[in-house]
């Protein structure tokens, strides 16, 4: 069931990632799919789903909409994949997007104001939380 929890999660990562990257949007019908092939997690993480979901939808929220609703069902389809270890990936990919960014600024090839995808960089934390990251401090939980 790992292989297969993995293979999936990397197959919609790399969709996910595709579309951000391209688009600027992460299309329901890739949530949708990776949410339907997460089906055999349901009853060990659906709460973590539904945390997961929250989570992002306060930072949506509270980020004026830099988190975008893709983002926020991403999340939680990550939820479902990841389990309670979704929260180490997500703060990974928060970490890793900020260190991103500020790179970015400081060669100045974006402005303040201007906007990253960051489905892949949720894409990356929990891929880096599966392959059993533990460099960080928080995954230890």
């Amino acid at each position: 069931m790992e292989v297969y929890k993995l293979a999936v999660f990397i197959a919609v990562g790399i969709a996910v990632s595709y579309y951000d990257l391209r688009c600027r949007i992460i299309p329901d019908r890739l949530n949708l799919a990776g949410l339907a092939l997460a089906v055999p997690f349901v009853k060990e993480n659906i709460m973590w789903f539904l945390a997961a979901g929250g989570v992002m939808l306060l930072m949506a929220a509270v980020s004026n909409n830099a988190v975008g609703g893709g983002d926020v069902k991403y999340a939680a389809v990550m939820g479902m994949f990841l389990g309670f270890k979704v929260f180490p990936a997500l703060m990974s990919a928060c970490l890793v997007c900020g260190v991103v960014v500020l790179v970015l600024l400081a060669f100045r090839k974006i402005k303040a104001k201007d906007s990253i995808p960051f489905g892949p960089f949720l894409f990356l934390g929990g891929l880096y939380i599966l392959l059993g990251g533990e460099i960080l401090p928080w995954t230890i939980l």
